[in-house]
């Protein structure tokens, strides 16, 4: 009887330890997120959005950029734009957590010169350490899930 519960508490260990998220690493997450990659995703967004308000992008090639794997750099596996051009950022596990991923929402509001101009709310429904590695992003875990690449926006 001891050895089986002493067997069972060393395999429950081990699948733990299998399974435990890596710790994030806010500097490689900030990197990312301020990437010239993210920055001209948004800059798209924004401008198909204020081009056309009622018919916002729905996916990648709808702002002239590539499928969503292609887009990629140490920090970032994937860059998809979807539905009323959310824009969803997929990180590698070189930010210390494989598969977490952050949304940029857009809005339109006046500008300071009355002008429309497009601003971004930050959520992360799997990052719960968001708000402190990356100012302005809030954590929701009941925030929506990764989308799936739509078809003509091959892997």
């Amino acid at each position: 009887m001891t050895r089986t519960l002493f067997a069972c508490l060393a395999a429950a260990a081990l699948l733990a330890a299998g399974t435990a998220s890596a710790a994030l690493k806010p500097d490689s997450l900030r990197l990312a997120l301020d990437s010239l990659l993210v920055a001209t995703t948004k800059q798209a967004v924004a401008n198909a959005i204020l081009a056309n308000p009622y018919k916002p992008p729905e996916r990648n090639r709808d702002v002239n950029m590539g499928p969503p794997y292609t887009l990629t750099t140490e920090e970032i596996q994937a860059v998809f734009v979807g539905h009323g051009g959310v824009i969803t950022i997929k990180f590698t596990a070189a930010v210390g957590m494989d598969s977490a991923f952050v949304r940029f929402l857009p809005k339109v509001v006046k500008g300071t010169t009355g002008e429309p101009t497009v601003q971004y709310d930050c959520v992360s429904p799997n990052v719960p350490e968001i708000a402190t590695a990356y100012p302005g992003c809030v954590y929701d875990p009941a925030s929506m899930k990764l989308p799936v690449a739509k078809p003509g926006d091959k892997k």
